[in-house]
């Protein structure tokens, strides 16, 4: 199965869409509805990516994204925000309504890219210019 990518909104119509196209992609969606059940699906399942409505709970996304800050792994945590942006916050924006084909390969991207823990470890094994890479010292 696909990379775990946690779902936190709570309209059902957005909800049944957006599992739909994750499913037929091959993830596993985590639901929560509630800003409280995020946060504790996020440190039970630490998923791939947290696809976030920012409306969920009256407008609690917000303070999702505030609370994941906290958590000891949030700070690496992927997010794409569904429909609007979150002030103060950078994470990108899946306009709706949902167009299935640019959702699907805007979640594979943010989920296959590099986290910046990663791409230091690409950068750290790379030859330094002069310098020889092949251990025979000479």
């Amino acid at each position: 199965m696909g990379a775990p990518v946690l779902l936190v909104h709570d309209d059902i119509a957005t909800i049944a869409a957006v599992r739909r196209l994750l499913t037929r992609d091959g993830h596993e969606v985590i639901l929560a509805t509630s800003a409280a059940d995020a946060l504790i699906a996020y440190g039970h399942h630490l998923p791939a990516l947290i696809v976030l409505a920012p409306g969920v709970e009256s407008g609690r996304g917000r303070l999702v994204l505030e609370e994941l800050l906290q958590h000891p792994d949030g700070k690496g945590a992927r997010v794409l925000l569904l429909g609007e942006a979150i002030e103060g916050f950078s994470a990108p924006v899946a306009p709706l309504p949902l167009d299935g084909t640019s959702f699907v390969a805007q979640v594979d991207t943010l989920i296959r890219a590099p986290s910046e823990a990663d791409a230091w470890h690409v950068l750290e094994n790379r030859s330094l210019p002069g310098v020889r890479g092949d251990g025979v010292g000479g």
